[in-house]
C-alpha cells in the first residue's frame, strides 16, 4: 500500500512541478506582451510598507480559519490531535483550487485514514 502512495505522490509531484513551470511561462510571456515598462513602472509605485502587513494578515486570516476548522472538528467529536489537524487543513489548502473547491472533500479521506471517523460525520465540516 504505501509503494502505491508514493509512487502516486512521485506523479502528482511531476504533474504540479509541470503545471507550476507551465503556469510561470505563460505569466512571463504574458507580462512581456503587456508592456515590461509598465509593469515596472508599477512594482516600482507599490509601496514595500505594506508587504509585511499583508502577509501578517494573510496569516492571521489563515489561522482563524483554522481555529474555526478545529473548533468545527472538537464539536464533531473527531479525535484528531491539533498537529494532524492542521496538517489536515494545509492539504485542504492546497486542494481549494479545484472546480468549486470539491478537492477539499479529500480532508474527510484524510480525517478517515487517520483516526478512522467515517466521510458522512467529517464532512459537515468541511461544508461549513
Amino acid at each position: 500500500m504505501g509503494l502505491f502512495f508514493r509512487d502516486m505522490f512521485n506523479q502528482l509531484r511531476r504533474k504540479l512541478l509541470f503545471s507550476v513551470g507551465l503556469g510561470a511561462l505563460v505569466f512571463w510571456g504574458l507580462t512581456i506582451y503587456a508592456d515590461l515598462d509598465r509593469l515596472g513602472e508599477a512594482f516600482g509605485r507599490f509601496e514595500l510598507f505594506f508587504v509585511p502587513l499583508a502577509l501578517f494578515l494573510a496569516l492571521l486570516n489563515y489561522g482563524v480559519r483554522f481555529v474555526r476548522w478545529h473548533f468545527y472538528l472538537r464539536l464533531l467529536k473527531i479525535p484528531l490531535g491539533t498537529g494532524d489537524s492542521l496538517i489536515v487543513f494545509l492539504a485542504g489548502l492546497v486542494l481549494s483550487v479545484t472546480p468549486g473547491k470539491a478537492g477539499e472533500l479529500l480532508k474527510a479521506y484524510f480525517i478517515r485514514h487517520r483516526v478512522g471517523t467515517p466521510v458522512s460525520q467529517s464532512a459537515p465540516a468541511i461544508m461549513a
